[in-house]
This record gives C-alpha cells, structure tokens and sequence, in this order.
C-alpha cells in the first residue's frame, strides 16, 4: 500500500488565499511584457518591409534607365542618324534624344524618383576613366558609345544609400556595383585591358 500524500499548506499570509493562480485580468508586468514583444514583433516587420521596398525601387530604376538606354541605341540604328543619351544633373532626367537639326525630339525619357539623385558620371575613353560634369554622349548610328557610368544615391528615409552603375558602350549591359569606388576601379581594369 502507498502512504497517503501529505496535506498541502500555503505559507502566504491570509489576505492571499490563491497565490495569485484563478485571479481574473492580468499584471501589470504581463501587459509590459507582452507590449514590448509586439512592439519588437513590429519593428522587424517594418525594417523587413522598408527593405523590400527600397529593393524594389532599385529594380525599377535599374529597368527604366536600361529601357531608355536600349531605346538610344534601336533609334540610333534604325534612323542611322546620331542619338544623344544624358542625365540632366538638375533634374534628374535621364533621357535618348534626337542628335539632328531637325529638332529635339525624345524618344524615351525617365524621371529618376525624388529622393535619388545623380552624384557623378565617368566615361571611359583612350583607355582611361574620365570624370565628367554631366552625362550627354552620342550614339553612332550603330548604335555605339563610349562606356560610361554614374552613381546613384538615395537620400530618403532611413536607408540611405549609393549604388554605381557601369553601362558598357558597345553592349548596353548594365552593371551594378555597391559604390563609385568599386565602379571605377572596374572600368579602370577593363579600360586598361582594351587599349593595350
């Protein structure tokens, strides 16, 4: 036979009959507890979020500049005439133009989105990397240029950030580096291959 299981007795005064155990409502220190876990919760949501955004934006931009730089070149060669390419620094208008007397006309433009601003342009020309004051290159009728490049930076909200675009002359195809630094010591590397 087993023994019979002593009698359980409190140790609290009284006044606490259920040890805080069948109480209706919560304490003060469960409310503090559980607002500060939603309050984390909701923080990394939104910096999760605020990321995704802010790489979605970059894919749009990246896919607008690219569309007006492959709409530069198919006039340049479909017309055979000259096409000029630029980013206007004050506005941030990023735009393939007819390069003839016959008027200004704009094939395909893009509005780079407030809060990104253009911060510097270099091209690569004579197997150098040249600085310049502002992006206007000519196309050749096929469809060539000079490879050049810009960095772009993000000014607004909390990410702030740069990004160096390379867009090969002969090709079109755009590269992306994390920083202008990083941009240029490519095109320095390639820029040097060619022109030995």
């Amino acid at each position: 036979m087993t023994p019979p299981l002593p009698e359980l007795t409190s140790d609290l005064p009284p006044e606490f009959p259920h040890a805080g155990f069948n109480r209706p409502g919560f304490t003060l220190i469960e409310m503090i507890v559980t607002l500060a876990l939603m309050a984390l919760l909701t923080g990394v949501a939104t910096l999760s979020l605020g990321g995704r955004l802010q790489s979605v934006q970059q894919e749009d931009v990246l896919a607008a500049i690219k569309a007006v730089d492959r709409r530069a070149r198919f006039e340049a060669m479909h017309r055979q005439d000259p096409v000029t390419l630029g980013i206007d620094p004050h506005t941030g208008l990023f735009a393939a133009r007819s390069a003839d007397n016959r008027g200004d006309q704009v094939f395909e433009s893009y509005q780079l989105p407030s809060g990104i601003r253009v911060s510097g342009y270099w091209i690569v020309s004579g197997g150098k990397v040249i600085d310049q004051r502002e992006l206007q290159l000519e196309l050749t009728p096929e469809g060539h240029t000079y490879t050049y490049g810009f960095t772009l930076k993000n000014l607004s909200g909390e990410h702030k950030n740069e990004m160096a675009i390379i867009i090969a002359g002969t090709t079109g195809q755009l590269t992306v580096y994390d920083n202008e630094r990083e941009a240029k010591n490519i095109m320095e590397k390639i820029s040097g291959r060619h022109s030995r």
